[in-house]
């Protein structure tokens, strides 16, 4: 079976890294850590409080906000990276899981964005 050839290093730095990439494009010395990412906003994952508050906001929205289908998912509008309220129904709004895949992919983008400028 074919094996692609190595490359650098893709972790974000002044100057490139110049090892080769082991794994997820990354040298050993770059590799993420599990939690690296998480900025801590939302590190310890789902809370008792966080679900709670979830199916509240679904039952009091049912439908998507974008397409006014069948909602399962809750999303918060101001991204918690960007200073967001957790648990603030103002920040909440109730998403299909389709139009939330979107949504999170627009606020991935947009992130991206504003870190490079």
């Amino acid at each position: 079976m074919p094996v692609s050839p190595p490359t650098r290093c893709t972790a974000p730095q002044s100057p490139p890294c110049p090892a080769l990439a082991e794994r997820d494009g990354r040298c050993s010395d770059h590799q993420r850590k599990p939690w690296q990412g998480k900025n801590g906003v939302w590190a310890g994952g789902s809370t008792r409080q966080w679900r709670r508050v979830r199916e509240q906001h679904l039952r009091a929205e049912p439908t998507c906000r974008r397409c006014a289908a069948q909602a399962d998912e809750v999303d918060h509008i101001v991204r918690l990276e960007d200073g967001g309220a957790r648990f603030d129904h103002r920040n909440l709004q109730s998403l299909c899981a389709h139009c939330h895949q979107l949504k999170s992919a627009e606020d991935h983008r947009n992130a991206r964005t504003r870190a490079q400028h």
